[in-house]
């Protein structure tokens, strides 16, 4: 239709390498939202689904110094809202957590997550 821009997206197998190249004009990436086993081995409390149940700080509940986010943790925004277990969420929770557990360290205050919606996708990040 008018204004949509056709797109040459490039896949890559994990497994031999191999590139095979499709024309698109959405592309939608999505991964699983299970939670990891090291939670359902882990004896911290969980949901029926087998993800942790953290605070606030997205430390798990009943623990001090323990964080989890992303597919392995059940997170609920300041107004309890389920937060969706998606790619945006977890990068913004990893920045929480490394914010809480060098707080944790270092005796220093720790915050509270609050999830931002965002319009755009989540960039990648790399470590300086």
């Amino acid at each position: 239709g008018p204004g949509q821009t056709t797109k040459q997206v490039v896949l890559k197998s994990l497994d031999s390498g191999e590139e095979t190249t499709h024309l698109a004009d959405i592309v939608i990436w999505t991964a699983g939202t299970k939670a990891n086993s090291i939670a359902e081995d882990s004896g911290f409390q969980k949901t029926p689904s087998g993800k942790l149940l953290v605070d606030s700080q997205l430390q798990v509940r009943g623990t001090r110094g323990v964080f989890a986010l992303g597919d392995l943790a059940q997170c609920y925004d300041l107004q309890g809202q389920l937060i969706p277990p998606n790619g945006q969420a977890a990068i913004q929770q990893a920045d929480c957590v490394s914010w809480n557990l060098l707080a944790s360290l270092s005796r220093g205050l720790p915050v509270k997550f609050q999830y931002q919606v965002s319009s755009s996708l989540p960039s990648h990040h790399s470590a300086t």
